[in-house]
């Protein structure tokens, strides 16, 4: 007995009543006959059971929309046998079934239409990508078609001058437009003998594309529509409208034809296809790859040879060789690399592509990319000719004396993260939350701020903290969000830590860089009234302080100090002397050009620095005066001071600093200095014949008068 009686009698009830040969009771899924008048989702589902029906806030009135679901047509010619029954095409008979799409665009997420036959096989189906907006791929009986690649078809052009639409709503003046010629319209044939084809046109945008070939020995029947949508979104979810299925009756004869694809003599492959007898089949070349070498498609000989025999004709489809090309992605200053991301070799004609940092620093200076408004930092180019760059412009950046910086994903304490937006909208492609409080960087004394950038969706504050006290709290906004902290200062060495907070997923919120900007630091001067220091970024000579660099004479008989004028730009890493009372003295950050100093042989001090008893002079106190000496072997100089390097064989035990009198500067105190009878200026300078004034001779202070 029929397990759908009431299907039974409804169906009996229509032909009684002569009403048109299609059954569907509110969207219950099932035709029964064909034709199928066109389906405008007025009132219901009309011939599909699953989806939903309605405008959705849209202008282009009721559609079928199908949300993170499926919806089924099941076609059922048969009222009396158990079941539901394939409708069988005569052999010659043409069915064809048109609709309206409505694709749009979302950040992931396939929607797939595909007509099964009663064995289960795809006759005819295409998937759309609504992040690429593209069709993605084409079948036609269970296979890939031939020469396909896929291609835009999104709805569009949309109000919104430039953009195509991504949804139902208006917002951003982006919603789909009642226009039949800005939204796809699809149209599927299948015939008797197993010929079917599928073409896509949105006239406004010039798209049209058509495919066909054979189902070869699959059964030519039709069970099943299916439509099916990965995409949760309500807004943007995959439509369609205007359904209709044609049928009509043919008296055109078909015939098989072949296509050998051929590079030179050397046959790459080859297919079968179908068409009608007298017409000229669409054979869509193609690049193609085979044993990882890619061919070029050239051309057919479609138009010489005509259109298909009735006993079958042979098509040849030309490629050649794809050459190997080179390629670099740098960032340039000015057509100058400071930069260089990647590197690599790919086939011509192929799509590279690289993401990019924001911020680069090159030699002490940093720069920015700069973008336009479109905040992607990835770039992508065709290969056409061998050592491509693709070059990245950069520009002097707004961010100096930075004591840290780095990519967030790149710092060990916090949890990288590649997914949702991440990839196009952070710098790298990549960004990184805390999952526990994390150490982010060490700092020194002195005054800082932060500027950093966060990404994702409202509703979280990160928060950055020293000891107890949080000192910024950048939070996100729903898009890329740049911000600075105000100064704070540490009076001693500290950690600055990112408190718990923020997630990875579909949708996660993100902190993108971290720049540490130092505003100032302090410079300490003891009771002897000198310093050495090594300032850690750009820094301004205070009026409050003199400084000085240091140059060893020519007979290593006496350190000269020249004066740097107050107000003078002090270049990160350079080593100086500091003369004041004793206190602290604040040197504030500059993003001013540094000056130059010739005369000035302290050297800065590093980790390996240590003394060995005979060259390293490092400033100590000696009977409550600041001295030169040499330092005890295996004793370090502190990091963020500068010491001086002598020759061994000097007989300067030490140098006194002194202010006022005949001099101001570094003069040898020691009685062992060189006694070679000559006479040396108090700069160091030997002179053959001493004038009026004041001498070193033979280790002794003489004047001359």
């Amino acid at each position: 007995m029929k397990q759908n009686l009431l299907k039974t009698m409804l169906v009996s009830t229509a032909l009684i009543a002569g009403t048109m040969g299609v059954w569907a009771d509110n969207g219950n899924g099932i035709i029964t006959s064909l034709p199928v008048e066109t389906q405008t989702f007025d009132d219901a589902n009309g011939v599909f059971k699953g989806g939903e029906t309605g405008d959705f806030g849209g202008t282009v009135g009721n559609v079928l929309r199908i949300n993170n679901t499926t919806a089924t047509a099941t076609f059922d010619g048969d009222a009396v046998t158990d079941g539901n029954q394939a409708y069988v095409l005569g052999n010659n008979e043409k069915v064809t079934i048109n609709f309206t799409a409505f694709q749009g665009w979302i950040g992931s997420g396939i929607s797939e239409f595909k007509i099964l036959n009663s064995e289960g096989n795809t006759l005819v189906g295409y998937k759309y990508d609504h992040n690429s907006c593209k069709i993605s791929e084409v079948k036609i009986g269970g296979v890939d078609v031939s020469g396909f690649e896929a291609f835009a078809c999104q709805s569009g052009p949309a109000a919104k001058k430039g953009k195509n639409c991504d949804g139902f709503s208006n917002k951003r003046s982006q919603g789909y437009i009642n226009d039949d010629a800005k939204n796809p319209q699809i149209t599927i044939t299948v015939s008797g003998n197993g010929f079917v084809s599928i073409r896509f046109v949105i006239s406004a945008l010039k798209i049209d594309k058509e495919f066909s070939a054979s189902v070869g020995d699959l059964k030519t029947d039709l069970a099943s529509i299916s439509i099916n949508s990965s995409v949760n979104n309500e807004d943007r979810a995959y439509a369609i409208d205007n359904f209709s299925i044609e049928t009509e009756k043919t008296q055109e004869a078909t015939a098989s034809y072949i296509v050998k694809k051929m590079c030179g003599t050397t046959e790459l492959g080859s297919e079968t296809g179908a068409g009608v007898v007298g017409t000229t089949p669409t054979l869509a070349g193609a690049d193609m790859w085979v044993d990882g070498k890619k061919y070029i498609y050239v051309g057919n000989d479609v138009e010489e040879k005509g259109g298909i025999a009735a006993s079958g004709s042979t098509y040849t489809l030309t490629y050649r060789e794809a050459a190997t090309y080179n390629y670099s992605v740098t960032g340039k200053v000015d057509d100058v690399v400071i930069k260089e991301f990647a590197k690599g070799q790919n086939f011509e004609g192929e799509t590279v592509s690289s993401p990019y940092l924001r911020y680069v620093e090159k030699d002490g200076v940093w720069y920015e990319a700069a973008r336009s408004k479109d905040p992607y930092y990835q770039t992508s180019a065709v290969l056409t000719a061998d050592n491509q760059d693709l070059a990245i412009s950069y520009k002097k950046a707004d961010i100096n004396n930075v004591a840290f910086f780095a990519e967030a994903e790149d710092i060990s304490s916090l949890t990288s993260v590649e997914s949702g937006y991440v990839p196009a909208r952070c710098s790298g492609a990549k960004a990184a939350y805390a999952a526990s409080d994390a150490v982010i960087a060490h700092l020194s004394a002195g005054s800082y701020k932060i500027k950093a950038s966060v990404f994702g969706n409202p509703g979280l504050t990160f928060n950055f903290k020293v000891g107890d006290k949080t000192v910024y709290s950048p939070a996100t906004t729903g898009a890329y969000a740049d911000s600075e902290s105000e100064v704070f200062t540490l009076d001693a060495d500290a950690e600055v830590v990112l408190a718990a907070g923020g997630n990875g997923g579909r949708s996660p919120k993100v902190v993108d860089y971290i720049a540490i900007m130092k505003t100032a630091e302090p410079v300490s001067v003891s009771a002897v009234k000198f310093a050495t220091y090594v300032p850690t970024i750009n820094v301004v000579v205070p009026a409050e302080a003199k400084v000085y660099t240091a140059k060893v004479n020519e007979a290593k008989s006496a350190v000269v100090l020249t004066e740097v004028p107050e107000g003078s730009v002090i270049a990160k890493g350079t080593p100086v002397l500091v003369g004041a009372e004793a206190g602290s003295y604040t040197f504030e950050a500059s993003a001013g050009e540094a000056a130059s100093f010739e005369n000035n042989d302290l050297k800065a001090a590093t980790a390996d620095t240590k003394g060995n008893g005979s060259t390293i002079y490092a400033l100590v106190e000696q009977d409550g005066k600041a001295v030169f000496a040499p330092l005890k072997e295996g004793v370090a100089v502190t990091l963020g001071h500068a010491y001086l390097e002598l020759p061994a064989a000097s007989a300067t035990r030490f140098y006194s600093i002194q202010f006022g009198g005949e001099t101001t500067g570094i003069n040898e105190v020691n009685a062992a200095a060189k006694a070679d009878g000559a006479y040396y200026t108090l700069q160091g300078v030997k002179t053959s014949k001493a004038a009026k004034g004041i001498y070193i001779h033979n280790g002794k202070k003489v004047v001359i008068k």
